[in-house]
């Protein structure tokens, strides 16, 4: 979501058209939901350490390869958006990998009982990045209106130095993560490989109701809140007056991060609390995913009606926090532990297509009609949530 930071001016300094930018986030998508498949069935074959390994290389070798073509400032062609998305996908790939490596060993480790609430914690500690890196991206690489690599005419950066050097600080971040992560195996419980898969069982559990609601759920609702989270934000923020400065595009993405860690906190606990305290089991976690879905629908609505971005961003941020904190205890719930890696490695896939489908569809269409679509994508996932939660309301 830190592309948002600094796609304006990669744009302009680059002479990117709107869809070679797009084809850069679109590109991060199918290394890091697309192939989301590969990390889960290496980690169902093959456990933690080979799938946060992978992926540490190639979240590090992705963040190099941006700092060595952006390092001399960038000019037309130089790089290419083929070049930038290929690093962006290795980028991706990779962190998708250690994500998915963490979370399935987390979940694995612990009780049922505690599923929602760490996925929420998780969850929580993802949203950090989402509040530290516009921190960082403000206070060290953002220039001065006075430096040189800044342009107070066109409010954005004058070449692409800084960007250059704010990934050669995520290569650091990821090489550091790894080996952190590393250190934590003599704390995880041995867990046995998944054998030959079994392909009777999960064309049986494809249509089960509740398998139903998690796929359409994904394909609708949380990929189009996403596509507006990693690069419709940018566009929003163009089109009021006058254009917002980087600088306040970075501080609505702090806030946004802030918003996405509170609704982590209460729609994970949440989600425990009501199915156990509250008794009200499964239908707990399909209530909060209700929750979630209707702040991405009041967030468009703000969109459509008027010009206040700032307000429709946390709005969406605030409901995409929510949903990724509930996006693998749902997972773990529906589909079970054993199988985890696998069906969400194949719920990523969809995520990433999904996401290339509505950002092309973002400069094929007014924003009225987009922003209408996304209110309809969520109340159709919002109506099959519902209805789950009535049947097990009805019969537990």
């Amino acid at each position: 979501m830190t592309y948002n930071l600094f796609k304006p001016s990669l744009a302009s300094n680059l002479e990117l058209s709107p869809s070679e930018s797009q084809a850069i986030v679109s590109s991060a998508l199918v290394g890091g939901m697309v192939l989301g498949f590969v990390p889960g069935i290496i980690y169902d074959r093959f456990g933690y350490v080979t799938t946060l390994c992978y992926g540490g290389i190639f979240s590090c070798c992705g963040a190099l390869l941006w700092f060595a073509t952006l390092q001399d400032g960038g000019a037309k062609d130089d790089p290419t958006s083929l070049t930038l998305s290929l690093a962006f996908a290795m980028l991706s790939h990779g962190c998708r990998c250690m994500y998915l490596a963490g979370t399935c060993a987390a979940l694995r480790a612990l009780p049922p009982q505690y599923t929602g609430s760490v996925a929420a914690l998780l969850a929580i500690s993802v949203s950090l990045g989402y509040i530290l890196l516009p921190l960082a991206w403000q206070s060290v690489f953002m220039p001065a209106p006075d430096d040189e690599n800044f342009n107070p005419t066109t409010r954005l950066l004058a070449n692409l130095k800084p960007v250059a050097h704010f990934f050669l600080f995520l290569a650091i971040i990821y090489a550091v993560a790894t080996v952190l992560g590393l250190c934590l195996v003599p704390l995880l419980p041995a867990a046995k490989a998944a054998g030959r898969s079994l392909g009777a069982s999960r064309r049986q559990k494809l249509k089960e109701p509740a398998a139903v609601a998690m796929f359409c759920f994904v394909a609708l609702s949380m990929a189009f809140t996403y596509t507006y989270l990693t690069g419709g934000l940018a566009a929003a923020s163009k089109r009021v007056h006058p254009p917002a400065t980087p600088q306040e595009r970075a501080t609505v993405i702090l806030w946004n991060g802030i918003c996405g860690m509170a609704s982590r906190f209460a729609h994970g606990f949440g989600a425990d609390m009501l199915r156990g305290k509250c008794g009200f089991g499964e239908a707990g976690l399909y209530l909060s995913l209700c929750s979630s879905i209707t702040f991405s629908i009041m967030g468009f609505l703000v969109l459509m009606y008027s010009e206040s971005w700032k307000m429709a961003t946390y709005l969406i941020g605030f409901s995409f926090g929510g949903m990724f904190s509930l996006f693998a205890s749902a997972i773990c719930m529906i589909f079970g532990k054993q199988e985890m890696g696998f069906w969400m490695g194949i719920l990523f896939v969809i995520l990433g297509v999904m996401h290339s489908v509505y950002g092309q569809l973002a400069v094929r269409v007014d924003t009225y009609t987009y922003y209408l679509i996304g209110c309809v994508a969520a109340a159709v996932s919002l109506s099959f949530f519902l209805a789950l939660a009535w049947a097990k309301s009805e019969r537990p």
